[in-house]
């Protein structure tokens, strides 16, 4: 079909979670670059340039705000969203005003968290990709 898959830099530092999304996202058609922690995350982030970005808010080394700003001040367009076990509505207004484009609730469903990826890689870029 010839459309490119997206790239998705994904920062969390659960294994689990990072194991369980890297092949969600294989299967759902991305390439992931997987980071444990901020430090790595913003490396990857200015050695290559990514589709969108996928953050915890609670990385061992950084909160996911203050990452988000820091990439927000380097990158202003790549989407980000936050995917947070954290579900109080000051966080995720926190996470919005600090430049996220949205936030997703690990207590939600999957389905949410591809929906809006897609949601976002269409709005900020047009890219397509094949569905699993």
């Amino acid at each position: 079909m010839g459309t490119e898959s997206p790239t998705v830099l994904l920062i969390e530092d659960h294994e689990d979670t990072r194991k369980m999304l890297s092949l969600l996202f294989d299967e759902w058609g991305y390439r992931a670059t997987i980071a444990p922690n901020a430090t790595e995350g913003l490396k990857h982030l200015l050695e290559q340039g990514f589709d969108l970005i996928i953050l915890d808010n609670w990385l061992p080394d950084l909160d996911g705000v203050e990452l988000c700003r820091q990439v927000r001040a380097v990158d202003r367009q790549t989407p980000i969203i936050f995917y947070s076990a954290s579900g109080m509505g000051s966080e995720d207004r926190e996470a919005i005003d600090s430049g996220a484009n949205a936030f997703v609730s690990k207590s939600g469903s999957l389905g949410e968290l591809r929906e809006t990826m897609t949601a976002q890689l269409k709005r900020t870029n047009g890219k397509v990709f094949k569905h699993a």
